[in-house]
């Protein structure tokens, strides 16, 4: 089934320029929080454990989703929408990124047709620590759910 609203997130992050800005950093986080359940739909965790840095949330995420596609499990419902709330500097190499998350809820189906996971919609707030690699772009290096 195609979700029916969110936006689907881009196959290439922005921000992976060796000189990327915060700007960028915000719109690579928001990209990358939506690909925390698009991973889902599109069947790949490989763009949420690249542009991972030694993060554990981002592996057990992505974990998630490559235990549901060997349990050809399928998603029904709808993607992420996001909204930068705001951008702290650390330092040039890293910074925090508050992303507003919003879903009206999806379904996680067994190929039984039986319910493997079900979120009835709803919102939260992430902050999301990014680091930029030498010579590359914004990686993910924390996930904090604020609520």
């Amino acid at each position: 089934m195609v979700p029916t609203d969110g936006s689907k997130p881009g196959s290439k992050p922005p921000g992976q320029s060796a000189n990327a800005s915060s700007e960028a950093g915000a719109a690579f986080a928001s990209w990358y929080t939506k690909w925390l359940i698009y991973g889902y739909v599109a069947r790949s965790s490989k763009p949420l454990r690249l542009y991972a840095d030694e993060c554990p949330q981002c592996d057990v995420a992505a974990d998630q989703i490559d235990d549901a596609v060997a349990s050809d499990i399928h998603f029904e419902g709808s993607l992420t929408k996001t909204l930068i709330v705001q951008t702290s500097n650390l330092r040039s190499t890293r910074m925090d990124v508050a992303v507003k998350w919003q879903s009206a809820g999806f379904t996680l189906v067994k190929p039984d047709g039986q319910t493997s996971r079900q979120f009835d919609g709803g919102s939260g707030v992430y902050i999301i620590t990014l680091v930029r690699a030498k010579g590359q772009g914004w990686r993910v290096h924390q996930i904090a759910i604020v609520s």
